[in-house]
């Protein structure tokens, strides 16, 4: 995975798509504009009427079709100069294919409601790995609070304020203070026992009255929060869903399109994102008001 957005590897994503050619070289010289013959460090995987990625990354990166090869060398047009040396040379879909999968990363955050709460773009991603958040929200005025970016990870790390006071982490039933509530998707409030009520007295009475008190962005959750490792069907939905998109571009715009001699009429989808991969994306999306 080559952004820590990423979903799915590149690997994992080509062999869904049955692409099973590796090209990965350099050219050493420059390379003028036009048709060319071009010698490559090496010519493993490179074939006739494939189309290869030309200075990836770089400004003048472009996509080019190989005409015909030796053993040594490839021919295309150029449509534009390529200085050389090391000018990198990869087959097309691996150019486009990492665009498209940290793209996909995004989108999914967006779709789940784990977009930052300043609308600021992330650059880490709590389906990918256990990130640290830092969150402002309003007081849900009961004992419980919802966090954005589920599941909570571990206690350690967690520091809860409440109307500007630390509540304390409970360690035991009979303990007032907070606990990560069952499916670690929110933080809830014990009271305590009645051995314990002066001790919750004393926090009354500094103005934390036992709860997530209603206010305006008056409670600060820190806490470690999301996936270890990607689950696994968030994988094979992302790994669908990039192959579909990686297809369709054969067929922007088209509707249907009719066989030769007869033999019938092939009818395009027009969704944009299938029902089995929505259904994954509904399992992860952060249902409760926070």
């Amino acid at each position: 995975m080559s952004s820590p957005l990423d979903l799915v590897s590149l690997q994992r994503v080509k062999a869904w798509l049955n692409i099973n050619a590796l090209v990965n070289t350099t050219v050493a010289t420059s390379i003028a504009a036009g048709q060319q013959t071009v010698t490559p460090a090496n010519m493993v995987g490179i074939l006739p009427n494939q189309l290869l990625s030309i200075d990836t990354g770089e400004s003048d990166e472009e996509i080019v079709l190989v005409i015909s090869t030796t053993p040594t060398t490839f021919t295309a047009n150029f449509a534009v100069p390529h200085s050389g040396p090391g000018i990198a040379v990869v087959l097309a879909t691996d150019a486009i294919l990492p665009d498209l999968i940290t793209s996909a990363g995004l989108w999914w955050l967006t779709q789940t409601g784990r977009v930052p709460s300043d609308g600021s773009v992330p650059t880490v991603s709590p389906l990918v790995q256990v990130c640290n958040f830092n969150e402002w929200y309003d007081g849900s005025s009961t004992a419980r609070q919802f966090v954005r970016n589920p599941p909570i990870a571990r206690a350690s790390g967690v520091v809860i304020t409440v109307n500007g006071i630390v509540i304390p982490q409970s360690t035991g039933p009979l303990n007032p203070g907070w606990v990560i509530a069952e499916g670690a998707s929110s933080f809830a409030i014990r009271q305590g026992g009645y051995s314990r009520v002066p001790f919750l007295h004393y926090y009354r009475g500094i103005g934390w009255q036992g709860a997530f008190t209603e206010g305006i962005q008056n409670v600060n959750l820190q806490y470690p929060g999301g996936y270890a490792q990607t689950p696994f069907d968030i994988v094979q939905a992302c790994t669908e869903m990039i192959g579909g998109t990686f297809k369709k571009r054969q067929w922007i715009g088209l509707r249907s399109q009719a066989m030769a001699a007869g033999g019938g009429t092939v009818t395009y989808g027009d969704w944009v994102v299938e029902k089995p991969v929505r259904r994954v994306i509904e399992n992860y999306t952060r249902k409760a008001i926070v």
